[in-house]
C-alpha cells in the first residue's frame, strides 16, 4: 500500500515534512514492495491492494484497526506491526479524531479518554533494583522498550541458569497451554523449587503448583470497567467470596505485606487504591457505588489530538520514525531500522524440502472466546457450542487429498501432530489450514518448537508454520479406541483417581456405594537398592474378550461400537453377580442399589472430548488418556528398555 500512496502522491507531505524522520529511506524501501511482489506473498491480489491503498489514503480521516496478535505471532511480527503503523504516519492520519488517536489507558488497559493513574499503578519503578529481567539478553531491544520480562524464555533460563537460576514462580491465571512446546514450557517449570498459582479453577497448569491460592470470580467481587468517551461502572459483588477465596489485589496486598515491600497504598485495599487512581477524573469509589449502572466523567472533554505538536513523539528523536532510531542501534544483531519484510524461517520459500512433505502453511494461535484460552472446556454445557476440534482448510484441498467435511484427520508438523475434524471453507486460501488453540486435547502451540519466536519481541511465530493433512483412516498414528493407560513408575499412592472417580459418577460412601477405580498395593517395587510397595491404579479394563458380557444372564452388559468400551444397562441388572464371579479384575461393582456399577470409561465426558476424571486429576501422570496404538508401542518401549 504504501508503494501506491508515494507513487501517486497520496500522502500527507506536511506531517512527513514536519513530524517525521527517514522517509528517505522508507520511499526507497517501498518503490521495492510492489502490489505485484506483495501479491506473490501475501495471495492477495494486486488491483485489490491498489484499491484499498487509495481508499485510505484518500478518505480524511482513516483509522486502521487492527487486533495486535494476528500481526505480531509471527517471526517478523514486530515489523509487520511497523509496516501497518507507517501508512498511519504517512498518511497523517497519527493522533487525530477519525484517524488512530492516540490516549492513555484509563482503566484496565481501555482508552476511555479521561486522565487516571492507572499507569504509575506498577511496581516499574522498582524494577531498576531487581536482576535483569528474564529474556533481556536474549531480547535486547524488548527489554529496552517494555517494563516486562519475556516469558517465552522463562524454560531456556530454568534449563540453563543463564544469566542466573530461577527457583520459584508465583503465577496468576497460568496457562501452559498459551506458549508454544506447550509440554516443554511446563516439563521446564516443573524443574522450579516451588510454584504458587492463584487461580480461580483447579487448571491443568495449577496441579504442577506446591500451593494454589483461590480467586474469586467476577460475581464475588468489585470490578471497575470503562468505555470510550468517560464512561465509567464499578460492578458490586453478587455474593460473598466462597471458601477460603480472595479477590486478586488482595492475594497480592497481602504478599506484599508478607514480603515486606512497604507499599503503603497497596496494602491498603483495592478501594483505597481505586480511589488513588481516579483522582485525577475527580471521581471517587463512593460515587460510583452510588450509581450501580455506571456514570459518565464530569466536565468529560473531548481527548485532544495532535498531541505531539506540543509533546513530541515519545521515540529517541522526538519524531514519527519510519527509521527506527532503536533499531538502528542494534543493525549488528541483524535488526533492519526499516520495516522491512523477512522470509518466515519455515515457509515454502525459506524451507522447500521440509515444503515438499508439509505443503500447507499453518495459522494457529486464534482464540474462540468462549473458551478464554481452554480454561471453559472443562464445563461441558460451554463445550458443546463446540465439542470437537476442528482445522479449517479449503474445499479444493481437501478434494486432492481425499478429506470430505467432518472427516477425522491428522495435522502434522515436524514438531509433532494432532487428530481433528476437518471443516471446509471457502474463505481459506488454498494452500493454509487453520487451526484454533484452544483445543486442549489437540493444542496447536505443541506443534510449535518453543525456539520459534520473533528475534526482536520473542512472540511465538503462531501464524507461520509448515504442516500436512491426512486423513485419519491413513495414518499409522490413528487415535482410534483411546484407552486409559496406567503407569504404575508414576503412582504415589495418593487415591485422586478414587476421589475423582466418585465425585464424576456422584457415589457416596455414606450410601455404601463402593468406588468404580480402586488404588491397591503390592510388595516388590524396586526403588534404588530397597525394595518396598507399589501403588496400583484398577478400573474396568474394557477387555477385547470381555467375559463379563457372556456371563451376564440378563444381556444387561454390552460393548459400545463407538469407543469401544463396556458399559451397563442399570435397567437390565438383576443383580445376580455373575459378571462379579467371572472378571479377574474385580471390575463389577454393587452399592446401595444392588445393581451392577462400574467404570465406564467416562463417557459423559469424553464424549465432548475431555479427559476422564481420574486422568484429568492425577497429579503425577500416572493415568493418561491415550491412543491404543500408542499406549501398544509405549508398552513396547518399556519391554525393550528393561531388557537392555
Amino acid at each position: 500500500m504504501a508503494n501506491v500512496i508515494i507513487d501517486e502522491n497520496l500522502y500527507n507531505a506536511d506531517f512527513v515534512a514536519n513530524w517525521t524522520v527517514g522517509f528517505e529511506e522508507y520511499a526507497k524501501l517501498a518503490a521495492e514492495m510492489t502490489p505485484e511482489r506483495a501479491q506473490d506473498i501475501t495471495g492477495v491480489d494486486a488491483n485489490l491492494i491498489r484499491e484499498a491503498a487509495r481508499m485510505y489514503a484518500t478518505t480524511k480521516p482513516a483509522s486502521i484497526m487492527t487486533s495486535a496478535a494476528p500481526v505480531v505471532h509471527h517471526t517478523n511480527g514486530v515489523q509487520n506491526y511497523r509496516a501497518v503503523f507507517c501508512l498511519i504516519g504517512l498518511t497523517g492520519n497519527f493522533d487525530i479524531h477519525g484517524g488512530n488517536l492516540m490516549n492513555r489507558p484509563s482503566l484496565v488497559h481501555m482508552p476511555g479518554g479521561f486522565p487516571t493513574r492507572e499507569g504509575e499503578f506498577t511496581l516499574a519503578s522498582r524494577l531498576k533494583d531487581l536482576p535483569e529481567r528474564v529474556g533481556s539478553r536474549r531480547f535486547p531491544v524488548w527489554d529496552r522498550l517494555t517494563t516486562q520480562a519475556q516469558a517465552c524464555d522463562i524454560p531456556r533460563q530454568i534449563l540453563t541458569e543463564d544469566p542466573y537460576p530461577l527457583k520459584a514462580a508465583f503465577c496468576m491465571g497460568f496457562n501452559h497451554r498459551m506458549f508454544p512446546d506447550s509440554q516443554g514450557f511446563i516439563d521446564a517449570f516443573s524443574k522450579l523449587d516451588f510454584i504458587a498459582v492463584a487461580d480461580p479453577f483447579l487448571t491443568d497448569s495449577a496441579k504442577y503448583a506446591d500451593i494454589v491460592l483461590p480467586v474469586c470470580t467476577s460475581v464475588e467481587r468489585s470490578e471497575a470497567r470503562c468505555w470510550p468517551m468517560g464512561y465509567v461502572m464499578l460492578s458490586q459483588p453478587a455474593i460473598e467470596p466462597v471458601g477460603q477465596s480472595r479477590s486478586d489485589v488482595d492475594i497480592i496486598a497481602q504478599l506484599s505485606k508478607k514480603l515486606g515491600l512497604g507499599d503503603d497504598l497497596l496494602e491498603s485495599g483495592f478501594d483505597a487504591c481505586l480511589d488513588w487512581m481516579l483522582e485525577p477524573s475527580v471521581l471517587s469509589v463512593a460515587e460510583l457505588k452510588k450509581h450501580p449502572v455506571g456514570m459518565f466523567v464530569p466536565d468529560f472533554k473531548k481527548p485532544a489530538e495532535r498531541k505531539y505538536a506540543d509533546q513530541g513523539f515519545k521515540t529517541p528523536s522526538g519524531k514519527f520514525e519510519f527509521v527506527s532510531s532503536v533499531l538502528s542501534e542494534t543493525d549488528g544483531e541483524g535488526f533492519e531500522a526499516l520495516p522491512s519484510f523477512r522470509e518466515p524461517a519455515i515457509s515454502p520459500v525459506s524451507q522447500p524440502k521440509i515444503a515438499k512433505e508439509y505443503p500447507f502453511v499453518l495459522s494457529i494461535g486464534a482464540r474462540k472466546p468462549m473458551f478464554q484460552h481452554s480454561r471453559t472446556f472443562r464445563i461441558p454445557w460451554i463445550r458443546q457450542f463446540a465439542p470437537e476440534p476442528v482445522c479449517d482448510m479449503n474445499p479444493a484441498d481437501a478434494k486432492r487429498a481425499g478429506i470430505a467435511e467432518g472427516e477425522e484427520v491428522e495435522l502434522m508438523t515436524p514438531e509433532g501432530s494432532v487428530f481433528v475434524k476437518a471443516h471446509l471453507d471457502e474463505t481459506i486460501r488454498e494452500g493454509d489450514v487453520h487451526l484454533y488453540h484452544d483445543w486442549p486435547e489437540a493444542n496447536g502451540n505443541d506443534l510449535m518448537s518453543g525456539d520459534y519466536l520473533d528475534p526482536i519481541s520473542g512472540f511465538p511465530g503462531y501464524r507461520s508454520l509448515l504442516c500436512k493433512v491426512i486423513p485419519a483412516r491413513m495414518s499409522a498414528t490413528s487415535k482410534e479406541n483411546k484407552s486409559i493407560v496406567f503407569k504404575s513408575d508414576r503412582c504415589i499412592g495418593c487415591y485422586s483417581c478414587v476421589v475423582s472417580c466418585m465425585d464424576q459418577n456422584d457415589l457416596d460412601v455414606a450410601r455404601d456405594d463402593l468406588s468404580w477405580r480402586i488404588v491397591e498395593s503390592v510388595p516388590g517395587r524396586l526403588v534404588g537398592k530397597h525394595r518396598g510397595n507399589a501403588s496400583v491404579s484398577i478400573a474396568c479394563m474394557h477387555c477385547e474378550d470381555a467375559v463379563c458380557i457372556a456371563a451376564c444372564p440378563a444381556g444387561a452388559i454390552t460393548r459400545d461400537a463407538a469407543t469401544g468400551s463396556v458399559l451397563v444397562d442399570d435397567g437390565l441388572c438383576i443383580g445376580c453377580h455373575a459378571c462379579a464371579m467371572a472378571c479377574p479384575f474385580g471390575a463389577p461393582r454393587f452399592g446401595s442399589s444392588g445393581k451392577m456399577q462400574k467404570c465406564d470409561g467416562c463417557y459423559a465426558r469424553t464424549q465432548f472430548g475431555l479427559e476422564p476424571a481420574c486422568v484429568r486429576n492425577c497429579p503425577t501422570h500416572a493415568l493418561a488418556y491415550e491412543p491404543v496404538n500408542a499406549s501398544m508401542d509405549e508398552k513396547a518401549a518399556s519391554a525393550a528398555r528393561k531388557l537392555v
